[in-house]
């Protein structure tokens, strides 16, 4: 996924803006997941469960990422990020999605939480519950949800987020959403 933002001289473009533009489009006539349009031997069983902002930059997720693995074989990593995972042409009823996301906890050995310099992730429904889904299918181990914020530069914004971090006063794009994940 790093070729799709790969020498845009635009950093502000955000997840959002990638999925409706780019994988939405390519999997339109389909109304398949982009992963499903991909030759076999790239798409796998995912390791790694990919928590992060919509509305943050894209640029930061695939840095962040970037980063975590550099030095990993990419063969070796699959990634479970909801850009290219999930069906964007047909919306679950929140109980299914939110069991959909156990699932996905489930099955995959960690969760990687990406944060933007604006901390967005911290106040997602979804992330959060992302978060809590792994926290409670891998028995609360350590180690099972690392946070990514490499090259980020710690501010009085991201402190503050984190000392007034409440699920109940997370955002997320459907009050439908917020209702079913509280």
């Amino acid at each position: 996924f790093a070729w799709v933002v790969a020498g845009s001289a635009d950093d502000t473009v955000s997840t959002r803006a990638v999925v409706e533009g780019f994988s939405s489009k390519r999997t339109r006539r389909a109304h398949a997941r982009y992963c499903d349009t991909l030759p076999e031997h790239l798409v796998g069983e995912p390791q790694f469960f990919v928590a992060h902002a919509w509305d943050a930059p894209f640029q930061t997720l695939v840095a962040q990422l970037t980063t975590y693995f550099r030095g990993a074989d990419p063969s070796a990593v699959m990634l479970y990020l909801d850009v290219f995972s999930v069906n964007h042409h047909t919306r679950l009823p929140p109980d299914a999605a939110l069991a959909h996301v156990q699932e996905v906890a489930r099955h995959t050995d960690k969760t990687l939480v990406v944060v933007d310099q604006d901390g967005l992730a911290l106040h997602r429904a979804w992330v959060l519950y992302e978060v809590w889904a792994t926290m409670t299918s891998h028995g609360w181990l350590p180690g099972s949800v690392q946070l990514l914020s490499y090259g980020l530069q710690w501010s009085p914004l991201l402190q503050e987020l984190f000392d007034n971090m409440a699920f109940s006063a997370a955002q997320a794009n459907s009050l439908g959403d917020v209702k079913a994940i509280l």
